[in-house]
C-alpha cells in the first residue's frame, strides 16, 4: 500500500484522539512505543509534546517517510522497520504504548505475539491506547472486532477504563473504530 500511495489513514496531522490525551494531560510526556505508525505523525506529535518516541511498522517504506517527517520537523524519534506481533530488537519498557489501526490488521495466529509484546513491553501501571476496527464499521477493513472481543482479548491483562465508538474525522473515509484506554 506504501508503495503505491494508497494510505487514505495518512492525513499527515496526529490522531484527534491522542491530541486530547496530551492536551487533557491523561498521558504526560513519558516514554512511548507506536505500533504500526505509518508515515508517523502521531510520533511526531507525541515527540514535540515532549515524549520519547520509539516508533514500529512492518513498512520500511513507511519508515522511510516517516524519519524524512521527523527530521523535517525538527524532532528525535526511534523508528524502527519491525513486526508488532515479533517486536525482536526491543527490550526496554515503556510507560505508554500507543496502537492506532495496528492491531486490526494482525492475522489471528500472530495476535498471541502481540499481546505478549505489549505485556512485556508495557512498565505496570503504564497506559495502552488502542484504536480498533469496529464491529460498526462501514469502512472494512480485514478485521473487526466488538466491545466484546476487545474485552475478551485484553481484559485478562489490561484494566479497561474506556471503550467508545468514535469517527476518525481526519481519515478520507471516515471510519468509526472504537477508541479503547487500558491501563
Amino acid at each position: 500500500v506504501y508503495s503505491k500511495k494508497s494510505t487514505p489513514w495518512d492525513v499527515s496531522q496526529p490522531e484527534d484522539e491522542l491530541i486530547r490525551l496530551v492536551e487533557n494531560k491523561v498521558i504526560k510526556p513519558c516514554k512511548v512505543l507506536e505500533l504500526g505508525c505509518g508515515h508517523g505523525n502521531d510520533s511526531i506529535f507525541l515527540a514535540r509534546n515532549g515524549f520519547k518516541v520509539t516508533a514500529i511498522d512492518i513498512s520500511e517504506r513507511a519508515i522511510i517517510e516517516a524519519k524524512k517527517r521527523a527530521k523535517k520537523s525538527g524532532v528525535s524519534i526511534n523508528f524502527l522497520a519491525e513486526d508488532a506481533s515479533q517486536l525482536n530488537s526491543l527490550n526496554e519498557t515503556f510507560e505508554f504504548i500507543y496502537d492506532r489501526a495496528c492491531f486490526h490488521f494482525i492475522p489471528e495466529d500472530k495476535r498471541t505475539g502481540y499481546l505478549t509484546n505489549i505485556n512485556r513491553l508495557l512498565k505496570s501501571g503504564g497506559y495502552f491506547v488502542l484504536i480498533i476496527s469496529s464491529d460498526k464499521e462501514t469502512v472494512k477493513g480485514p478485521y473487526q472486532f466488538s466491545k466484546e472481543d476487545i474485552k475478551s482479548i485484553f481484559g485478562r491483562d489490561f484494566e479497561i477504563l474506556e471503550i467508545r465508538l468514535i469517527t476518525l474525522q481526519q481519515h478520507k473515509e471516515k471510519p468509526t473504530p472504537y477508541f479503547c484506554l487500558m491501563r
